[in-house]
């Protein structure tokens, strides 16, 4: 709850999202840390980053492996 209603506070970045995915993973919750890579990736091309979107997108499919 307190990372999406961050996230949902600061429009203008990537920042919460990322940090939630790392801390997610850390913690062994690869779900999670897949669904925040997605929500990075959303807000990324969302803000015109395109480029950073894309390589969250490639990160979250390799964490999305781990899940197989």
């Amino acid at each position: 709850a307190l990372f999406e209603r961050r996230h949902d506070e600061d429009r203008g970045d990537v920042a919460v999202a990322l940090s939630a995915s790392r801390a997610f993973l850390a913690a062994g919750s690869v779900s999670h840390a897949v669904r925040w890579l997605g929500v990075g990736a959303a807000r990324a091309a969302a803000l015109g980053r395109e480029e950073l979107a894309q390589r969250l997108r490639l990160k979250q499919e390799r964490v999305r492996e781990r899940l197989s």
